[in-house]
């Protein structure tokens, strides 16, 4: 799946958003929805992610992880 336009299926995704202290890399506010793509840097981030991940949900949104 593409994100074309900044939309998916119509809605609309805004890149690099700031969340809290953390920057996701996609962002939808409809969804309350963070796209996180997780390359190599994220190898041995494990507990850091995790963290991070925990602090996003607070904010009540979901995270979907794309590796």
């Amino acid at each position: 799946m593409q994100i074309k336009g900044g939309q998916i299926k119509g809605y609309k995704f805004t890149r690099q958003k700031p969340m809290g202290n953390y920057i996701v890399d996609f962002y939808c506010s409809r969804l309350r929805l963070a796209i996180e793509i997780d390359g190599i840097s994220h190898e041995d981030k494990f507990k850091e992610d995790k963290i991070r991940q925990k602090e996003i949900e607070k904010l009540r949104f979901r995270i979907l992880k794309v590796l």
